[in-house]
């Protein structure tokens, strides 16, 4: 799993997690109890896995806002 390969070159462990975001066009839309059962992701606890339909076009917004603001203050 990639997550397995993310985790273990940053030498964490999935108990290091906080929180764990699905998103995108496929991510978003997920059932969280499904993918964890059917081995999508690893047997996180459902608590802290969540979905966010569509979450890479809100960080790009809120990237380019943030950059807009900062130009403002210069």
């Amino acid at each position: 799993m990639v997550i397995s390969i993310l985790l273990e070159g940053l030498n964490l462990k999935r108990e290091d997690l906080q929180k764990v975001i699905l998103t995108g066009s496929f991510g978003g839309q997920l059932d969280i109890e499904s993918v964890i059962r059917l081995g999508m992701i690893p047997d996180f606890s459902p608590d802290i896995v969540a979905t966010i339909p569509m979450g890479p076009g809100w960080g790009q917004r809120s990237f380019f806002l943030t950059k807009a603001l900062r130009v403002e203050k210069e």
